[in-house]
């Protein structure tokens, strides 16, 4: 059944998808919803253990994106800053998980990650352009992969995150566009799903659902 179109009106702290569609302007967005036209915007539909289905819109997050968002719930205090917060604690703690991961095109991923985010948009957190190549209508999810290159590394690495992607022109960084993907570990129970830590998530399934909801979005 056709879902009806989402009107978007910034409300959280990051509001990482209106950042992405330039909506942050309450007056605009709602403008947008009364006059704009729709759009397509793709869907992840994830399965966890026990074919328990959740839903991304947004992004997921492994390894450093769990601890991260583990640490920014506590720092709700420092408003938008406890995104920057959560990470440079989570980098201090080094994270180290053993995965497989197995994109389409059986392109077979093994190795010990610290970072694994997943982007259906181009940002994540707060003004962090994570995937800069991200479309929301391209049928494909951005997977971006950083094997533990020691807390210098990551902390540079997010630096160049913070200078609006130059990130994914670090070395080791590993960048893909997929429609599907199964990821596994046994070191680690939890995916960030749009920014909820959901237990019990190993293994689990992505698929791409093309254009299966749709926005209110500005004229252009």
């Amino acid at each position: 059944q056709q879902l009806p179109p989402l009107g978007l009106i910034a409300g959280g702290t990051g509001n990482s998808i209106l950042t992405s569609f330039n909506l942050l302007d309450i007056k605009l967005a709602v403008n947008t919803i009364c006059d704009g036209y729709i759009r397509g915007m793709d869907l992840g539909k994830v399965i966890i253990p026990n074919n328990i289905i959740h839903y991304s819109f947004n992004m997921m997050g492994y390894g450093l994106g769990v601890l991260a968002n583990q640490y920014a719930e506590k720092l709700r205090c420092f408003g938008t800053l406890r995104y920057d917060c959560g990470a440079i604690l989570s980098i201090l703690d080094n994270p180290d998980y053993y995965l497989e991961a197995t994109l389409e095109n059986n392109v077979i991923l093994k190795g010990n990650y610290a970072v694994i985010m997943i982007q259906n948009n181009n940002y994540s957190g707060s003004e962090l352009n994570v995937a800069p190549f991200a479309k929301v209508d391209d049928g494909y999810f951005d997977i971006l992969l950083m094997k533990n290159i020691g807390r210098k590394g990551l902390i540079y690495m997010f630096d160049e995150l913070k200078r609006n992607g130059s990130h994914i022109y670090v070395e080791n960084l590993q960048y893909y566009q997929v429609k599907s993907l199964k990821i596994y570990s046994n070191e680690s129970n939890y995916v960030n799903i749009d920014g909820e830590n959901i237990e019990n998530a190993s293994p689990f399934t992505l698929n791409v659902l093309h254009r299966y909801i749709s926005i209110c979005y500005p004229i252009e």
